[in-house]
C-alpha cells in the first residue's frame, strides 16, 4: 500500500464537505493506494441509484447504461449495501468468484472496461439515509486483491468511513469536471427552444435548473435580467443589449455566460453561450478557497512544503508570535487543528503545480 496516496485520500475526504468537486481525488488516492487500476466511489438511495458519483477513470456511457439498466443487477451493491461502514471485501467474499463471473454485472459493466477483480470498501452503513460505497478494480490478468491487500483497503475504509462521519461530508458532489461549451436558446422569459444533451451536465451539478421547460440558476441571480435585457423587441427602446455573466463560481469550476439577443434565424429568442474558465493558479485557487491572506498564503505554503514554523517565520522574516498569530487564523480558515493537518491538505491542493 501506498501510505501517501492513502493518506491524502483521508485528508481530502476532509475536505469534501467543503469542495465537492474533490471526491473524485478520493477515489484517485485510493485506487494508486491500493494498486488498482480504476475507481469508482457513489452514494446511493435506497433504490440502488446513484445519488452522486465520481467514477474518473470510467466510459461515462456506459455508467449511463448502469444508471438505466444494470443497477438493479449489481448484485455486488445489493450485498455491500448491507455491511458496516469502514468494512474491505472483494467479489470472492460476496457470493463467490464463479458467480461475480457469470453475473450481468461483470460481463456486461466491468469487462467491458477491461477490468476483472474487484475490492468494495463501505463507506456509511445501513443506518445511514445513503449507502456510500467505494469500488477499486484492477485489470484483467492482475492478480485480484486478496491478503494484505483487503487489510490495507479496510484500513482505508475505516478511516475514510470516520472522516466521513466526523465531518458530515455527505453525497454532495460533482461528479463531473470537464465542462463542455454549452449553446442554449430560450425566450426571455427563460422557456428553453432547444435543450442540448450538454445542459444535462450543468443540471445534475447543481449549476442550471430546468423546471416545466424554464431555466432557472440560483447561482446566476441577474441571469433573468440579462434573458429580459436580451429578449426586448428591437422596435422599442431600449433595445436588446447583451451581457456577460462571470466569472461565477460553481461545483464545476469558474464559468462564463454570454447573454445575446437571437439571430435573424430566431428573432425573439436569446442565445446562451456558457464557457468554463481555466481555473486560478493553485496558490491563488487555494488563497481566494480559504479566504487566506497574503501572509497567511505564504505560511501555509511553506509549512506545507515541509518546514517548520520557527523556519517560515525565519525565512518571512516575522517574529515567531506573529508567525503563530497567522497560524491561529489559517487553523480556522482552513479548519484543520495541527501543522501535520495543514501540511496534508496543503500538499495535496498544490501537487504538482510549477514554480
Amino acid at each position: 500500500m501506498d501510505p501517501r496516496a492513502a493518506s491524502f485520500a483521508v485528508a481530502t475526504a476532509a475536505e469534501a464537505g467543503r469542495d465537492p468537486s474533490l471526491w473524485g481525488e478520493v477515489a484517485l488516492r485510493v485506487a494508486d493506494a491500493l494498486g488498482g487500476d480504476s475507481a469508482s466511489l457513489a452514494f446511493y438511495g435506497s433504490d440502488g441509484f446513484a445519488l452522486a458519483r465520481a467514477c474518473p477513470r470510467t466510459d461515462p456511457a456506459l455508467h449511463r447504461r448502469y444508471d438505466s439498466e444494470l443497477h438493479a443487477l449489481n448484485y455486488l451493491w445489493a450485498r455491500a449495501s448491507t455491511l458496516p461502514a469502514g468494512r474491505a471485501v472483494n467479489e470472492a467474499m460476496l457470493g463467490g468468484r464463479e458467480i461475480y463471473l457469470k453475473s450481468e454485472i461483470f460481463n456486461a459493466f466491468i469487462r467491458p472496461q477491461e477490468m476483472d477483480g474487484v475490492v468494495l470498501l463501505t463507506l456509511t452503513g445501513p443506518a445511514a439515509p445513503v449507502v456510500g460505497l467505494l469500488t477499486v478494480g484492477r485489470r484483467a490478468r492482475r492478480e485480484p486483491f486478496d491478503g494484505d491487500d483487503l487489510t490495507n483497503a479496510a484500513a482505508i475504509a475505516e478511516a475514510l468511513a470516520r472522516t466521513i462521519a466526523a465531518t458530515g461530508a455527505m453525497w454532495r458532489f460533482a461528479p463531473e469536471r470537464d465542462v463542455p461549451p454549452v449553446e442554449l436558446l430560450a425566450t426571455p422569459e427563460g422557456r428553453l427552444l432547444i435543450h442540448p444533451p450538454e445542459l444535462d451536465v450543468l443540471i445534475r451539478a447543481g449549476v442550471m435548473t430546468v423546471r416545466d421547460g424554464v431555466l432557472s440558476a440560483d447561482l446566476l441571480p441577474r441571469l433573468a435580467t440579462a434573458l429580459l435585457a436580451a429578449g426586448r423587441d428591437p422596435a422599442d427602446w431600449p433595445p436588446p443589449v447583451g451581457m456577460v455573466l462571470g466569472p461565477i463560481a460553481t461545483p464545476l469550476g469558474p464559468l462564463r455566460i454570454a447573454v445575446t439577443p437571437g439571430s435573424a434565424s430566431a428573432p425573439g429568442a436569446v442565445r446562451l453561450t456558457i464557457s468554463p474558465l481555466p481555473e486560478a493558479d493553485p496558490v491563488t485557487a487555494f488563497a481566494r478557497h480559504y479566504r487566506l491572506t497574503p501572509r497567511e498564503t505564504e505560511i501555509a505554503v511553506t509549512i506545507g512544503e515541509g518546514r517548520t514554523l520557527p523556519e517560515a517565520a525565519a525565512g518571512l522574516g516575522i517574529g515567531l508570535t506573529t508567525a503563530r498569530t497567522h497560524l491561529m487564523r489559517i487553523f480556522d480558515k482552513t479548519g484543520t487543528r495541527t501543522q501535520l493537518a495543514l501540511a496534508l491538505l496543503v500538499a495535496r491542493r498544490l501537487e504538482g503545480r510549477r514554480d
